[in-house]
């Protein structure tokens, strides 16, 4: 069951991922990176000017806010299964992809935090 679990969660992150060829119809959470580890995106948040991060953090916040209306979405649909419905495969893979979208919540808040705080350390020019 596990291993089915897994493979579910891999494959809903494989579609996550995978994008249309329009720009603007990609959602934020597709444009940021979650491949990184925290050491390399700090790395590179250094090396870039205030308006550069600045666009990092609203890409990252609107990231994670899309994550958070999918994960409010899951939820609501699985407190709506039936009480009998709770042992399902169903139920299963509604518990795998929130804890998926939970998981991938916190690695994008850990990646703008790291943003913020090297925007804190560097002043805005006026716009």
């Amino acid at each position: 069951m596990k291993q089915v679990q897994l493979v579910f969660a891999v494959l809903l992150t494989g579609l996550l991922f995978a994008g249309c060829s329009r720009e603007a119809s990609v959602p934020a959470v597709m444009r940021i990176d979650l491949t990184s580890n925290l050491s390399q995106i700090k790395m590179a948040a250094e090396k870039m000017d205030a308006k550069a991060l600045k666009k990092k953090i609203e890409a990252y916040q609107a990231a994670s806010t899309y994550k958070q209306h999918e994960l409010q979405q899951l939820g609501d649909k699985f407190r709506q299964l039936p009480a009998e419905q709770m042992q399902s495969g169903e139920a299963s893979r509604l518990q795998t992809a929130i804890a998926l979208i939970e998981n991938t919540i916190q690695a994008i808040n850990e990646r703008l935090q790291v943003y913020k705080n090297e925007l804190q350390g560097k002043t805005l020019p006026d716009l």
